[in-house]
């Protein structure tokens, strides 16, 4: 994996991390099929019209790869965002970036009955490990997150499995679409399959200094900027690799939380850090002796 790809995974943690914060606050004011509408809306103008600018419009490619667009705009920009925001929206933040850890897991199951990625001893020790680093980051909230379950916290398992299936599908897609261009169509298709389910007005309190600076960080932190780098990353990784990144978002909330809000940073929780980061690199090793040998047999 080269130094830019790690760069990029990392940061779109770093973004989703915070759009957790910009989902539960938005929802206060507007359902959450009305916010999914609007920043959908928003994201795929800007991604439309660099799109247009790159000169990377490509509608023959996306008729050619129907199915797999289909897929993955339906099971991520439209399943996969409402179950997370009724989820959020009728349980926490926490409990979500909790269960978030199941998104690696159901990315390599799909992934691997697809065929992309094969299960080993490297992969299993670095699904575990993560999940060991994410609980122990959160061990705190646990409590409350058992005592605090409820139909919000199913909805976000769903949305897990979606966006595991979105991960492994979109491997494919973007192998062959422009990554501008396709993900402006997802989310395009996915305001459009919104609009019956979806009240259109929205409450002025939208326009008040607090909440769009909120939206405006969810159309362009939490949904242009990530999944157009998310969706060029994964042409670069395999869809498990890409996943597995998704344990790093505790860290970014921890070290947000120290140095703009004063709170503790205890040594479980940096040991927890040193183990999620160690388990990403687990990953790689049989990754790297695979590309090895195709570069061997290449020469």
């Amino acid at each position: 994996m080269t130094r830019l790809v790690f760069a990029a995974l990392l940061f779109i943690q770093i973004l989703f991390g915070i759009n957790y914060v910009a989902v539960k606050y938005l929802l206060r004011i507007m359902p959450a099929s009305t916010f999914n509408f609007y920043r959908y809306l928003a994201s795929g103008i800007i991604l439309i019209t660099l799109a247009y600018c790159y000169k990377k419009i490509e509608w023959k490619l996306l008729k050619k790869y129907w199915w797999l667009f289909l897929v993955s705009a339906l099971s991520g920009t439209v399943c996969g965002q409402m179950l997370f925001a009724w989820g959020i929206d009728q349980s926490s933040a926490t409990n979500a970036s909790i269960l978030s850890i199941l998104i690696p897991l159901f990315t390599l199951l799909v992934s691997y009955f697809r065929k992309q990625v094969s299960i080993n001893i490297w992969k299993v020790l670095s699904l575990i490990g993560g999940g060991i680093g994410v609980l122990l980051i959160k061990w705190q909230d646990l409590d409350d997150f058992f005592s605090n379950s409820s139909v919000g916290d199913l909805y976000i398992i769903l949305g897990c499995l979606c966006f595991g299936i979105t991960i492994s599908y979109t491997k494919d897609f973007y192998r062959n679409v422009a990554v501008s261009f396709g993900t402006s169509a997802c989310f395009f298709l996915g305001g459009l399959v919104l609009i019956p389910f979806t009240p259109l007005s929205v409450s002025a309190e939208l326009f008040e200094t607090s909440y769009m600076s909120w939206f405006i960080f969810a159309v362009l932190g939490g949904t242009t900027i990530p999944y157009l780098l998310g969706n060029w990353s994964i042409q670069k990784v395999d869809p498990f690799t890409a996943s597995l990144f998704i344990y790093v978002q505790p860290i970014v909330t921890s070290s947000l939380a120290y140095i703009t809000l004063g709170e503790e940073l205890t040594t479980i929780k940096i040991i927890a850090s040193a183990i999620i980061f160690g388990s990403v690199l687990i990953s790689q090793i049989d990754s790297g002796k695979q590309e090895r040998k195709i570069c061997n047999s290449s020469v």
